[in-house]
C-alpha cells in the first residue's frame, strides 16, 4: 500500500514537472490588469494559446511565416549562427544572445504593432531596406514587455529580425494599430473595388 502511495505521488510530481516544461513559453498575466485599453487587442491575442515555431537562422532562405492576430511562441537560435538580411541596428547586450528571422506580410499599407514578451531588439526589413519604427511603449507586464509600431507597405514580403537578448523562447504577435483613422484606412484599402467607404477622408 505504501509502495502504491509513493508511486502515485511520484507520478503526480512528474506530471506537474513535465507540464511546466511544456508550457514554459506561456507567459503569466501578472501585472497586466492596469494596462491601457489601447493595448486591449494585444493582450487578447497574447492570452490565446501560443503557436510554437522555430525562427530561421538565415534570412536569405525560406523562413517561417507569421500572420496577423496570432500568438506565437518562437524558439530562437544562437545569434552567432545568424545571417541577417540587414545588420541589426542595436548591438548585442548579452554574451549568449539569441535571435532569429521570420517572414510576414500585411494586407494593406498602414500602421501595425509588434508585441513581444522579452527585451529583444526588433527590426523589420523590406528587401534590403531597414524600416524605421514610428512609436514604441512598454506595458511591462508578463504578457507584453513592449510594443513597437511600424508603418508597413501592403502586399509585400517583409522580414522580421529579432536579436540582442538571451531568451530561448519568446512570445510575439503582430496586430493592427488601434488608431481609429489607421483602422478605417486599412478597412477601406482592403475592400474590393467599388465597395470603398463613402465617408470622406476628412471626416474619419
Amino acid at each position: 500500500m505504501k509502495w502504491r502511495s509513493g508511486t502515485s505521488a511520484f507520478l503526480t510530481l512528474l506530471a506537474l514537472v513535465m507540464g511546466a516544461r511544456v508550457i514554459a513559453h506561456e507567459p503569466t498575466t501578472d501585472g497586466c490588469g492596469s494596462v491601457s485599453s489601447d493595448d486591449a487587442l494585444e493582450l487578447e491575442v497574447m492570452r490565446s494559446p501560443a503557436i510554437p515555431i522555430t525562427a530561421g537562422s538565415n534570412a536569405g532562405q525560406n523562413l517561417p511565416e507569421l500572420t496577423l492576430d496570432k500568438h506565437y511562441a518562437i524558439s530562437l537560435v544562437a545569434q552567432d549562427q545568424m545571417r541577417f538580411a540587414v545588420k541589426p541596428r542595436r548591438a548585442s547586450r548579452t554574451a549568449s544572445q539569441r535571435g532569429g528571422a521570420l517572414h510576414f506580410e500585411v494586407p494593406a499599407a498602414g500602421r501595425y504593432r509588434i508585441s513581444i514578451t522579452s527585451r529583444h531588439w526588433i527590426d523589420v526589413v523590406d528587401g534590403r531596406t531597414m524600416l524605421e519604427s514610428v512609436d514604441h511603449h512598454g506595458p511591462g507586464c508578463d504578457l507584453v514587455h513592449k510594443i513597437v509600431e511600424f508603418d508597413l507597405p501592403g502586399g509585400r514580403p517583409l522580414t522580421l529580425q529579432i536579436s540582442g537578448q538571451d531568451d530561448a523562447i519568446i512570445g510575439l504577435a503582430i496586430t493592427v494599430s488601434p488608431d481609429a483613422a489607421n483602422r478605417n484606412d486599412l478597412e477601406a484599402r482592403s475592400k474590393p473595388a467599388g465597395h470603398a467607404s463613402a465617408v470622406p477622408a476628412g471626416e474619419r
